[in-house]
């Protein structure tokens, strides 16, 4: 029986393998939802609010102007492997 499976999978077209495997990666990561009665949406308004203020930036020009959605750059240095992040002045 493994080996009909190995043939089968072998005759199968990239495509097919491609959707094959994207199916079984989904069921994968999706199956821990089955486990519970209500999904987590608990962080759900956050990034509902998080969008609303990206795609409206004119709106919200408060956390537009502290960089709230901005890189923060000390720890871009720190965790870049460049070596340009010198104190600004300098």
């Amino acid at each position: 029986m493994l080996k009909a499976a190995t043939l089968n999978l072998s005759r199968a077209s990239d495509a097919r393998l491609a959707l094959l495997v994207g199916a079984g990666l989904f069921v994968v990561g999706a199956w821990p939802l089955a486990l519970v009665p209500v999904p987590p949406l608990q962080d759900l308004p956050n990034h509902l609010a998080t969008a609303t203020v990206l795609a409206h930036p004119r709106e919200y020009p408060d956390l537009v102007f502290n960089g709230y959605f901005k890189t923060n750059s000390a720890i871009y240095c720190v965790t870049s492997l460049e070596t340009n992040c010198a104190p600004a002045g300098s």
